[in-house]
């Protein structure tokens, strides 16, 4: 009778071969959770490159807009002790600073020879970026002629 019983329950069940290829439902899971790792390491690579794309292109404007202000400054005539401030494209805010530069070792007589005055031009460009305030300085001395 044992017999019988024995036989009958193998019919239910399917034989395994040693030689029976194919993944089991582990080895899916796993390798599923590594492509899941890898896209979203991919993602974030992606998101951050965009985002520095972005932040470069404002820096450029801003940089941009600085050295305007500085064609402008030219434009404007002899130079003269000055602050200005504006707004561009309704983001980018401006601040233009002239003052004359210290000189630490003045000459006593400077005689015909020094027929120039150095000023300290300071333009700062600031904006919103990302929730943050960013900012971009130009910094330069310009020279202007003795009046």
């Amino acid at each position: 009778m044992t017999d019988t019983v024995g036989a009958a329950s193998s019919c239910f069940r399917p034989a395994r071969r040693r030689d029976q290829r194919g993944f089991t439902l582990i080895e899916t899971l796993v390798a599923f959770v590594v492509l899941v790792l890898v896209l979203a390491v991919i993602l974030q690579i992606s998101s951050r490159g965009a985002r520095s794309e972005r932040l470069a292109a404002e820096y450029a404007r801003a940089t941009v807009i600085a050295n305007n202000r500085l064609v402008l400054l030219d434009e404007d005539g002899p130079l003269a002790e000055t602050t200005r401030k504006g707004r561009i494209d309704g983001r980018y805010d401006w601040e233009l600073r002239v003052r004359p530069a210290q000189v630490e070792n003045p000459v006593a007589d400077p005689g015909p020879v020094h027929t120039y005055i150095p000023f300290d031009v300071h333009v700062s460009v600031y904006w919103d970026s990302g929730g943050r305030s960013r900012k971009l300085t130009i910094d330069t001395l310009r020279l202007a002629n003795r009046r």
